[in-house]
């Protein structure tokens, strides 16, 4: 049986509550810490962190996506608002058109823009590299709150956890290009 050696890398400000961990363009390690409202970068060469903090205090960044742009994108879930940050660490705040919408799960698309979960509100969202935002509802399930967004075959995917099926027979589909469909797929499928 072969050994796994796991190395934990105490993050420097407690209480950080770590969550999401995605690899960056710089070759770093990037994550939200919802706990502390910072965005933290790890060095995986040398174990070093740097830390940045939200422009908005209690903002709980939850999920982070490097983006075609270069930068990494993050929902800050209790500020309502969609996170831009560059790895040299600035950070611009995008509002969202709608109170409350909780954004969440985050990815980006081939097309370059970068798409967003809103459970609080079940709706999915889009940001343009240019911070342009648009927010979809038609055709999601009411209350469905939608999560887990994943891009596979130029489209981007999501669960509707609310919904009352399961991921798999429950997937909604929207192209980059906006078209919209949703349906639900037979069992076999």
């Amino acid at each position: 049986m072969a050994e796994i050696e796991i190395v934990l890398h105490p993050i420097p400000t407690p209480d950080s509550k770590p969550y999401i961990i995605v690899f960056g363009p710089d070759q770093h390690l990037w994550f939200c810490e919802s706990g502390t409202s910072k965005i933290g970068r790890l060095n995986p060469a040398n174990g070093a962190f740097t830390e940045f903090a939200t422009p908005t205090p209690d903002s709980r960044p939850i999920g982070i996506t490097s983006a075609a742009d270069g930068a990494l994108w993050f929902c800050e879930n209790a500020a309502n608002k969609i996170g831009r940050i560059t790895t040299s660490g600035a950070i611009t705040e995008f509002a969202l058109p709608t109170g409350g919408a909780g954004p969440d799960g985050i990815v980006a698309a081939p097309d370059g823009n970068v798409w967003f979960s809103e459970a609080h509100i079940s709706h999915v969202g889009r940001i343009t590299p240019g911070g342009t935002v648009t927010e979809f509802s038609q055709g999601l399930t009411p209350g469905c709150r939608p999560l887990s967004l994943v891009v596979r075959g130029g489209a981007v995917w999501f669960s509707e956890y609310e919904a009352g099926r399961s991921a798999g027979s429950a997937s909604t589909v929207m192209s980059p290009n906006t078209r919209f469909r949703h349906r639900t797929a037979s069992p076999a499928q």
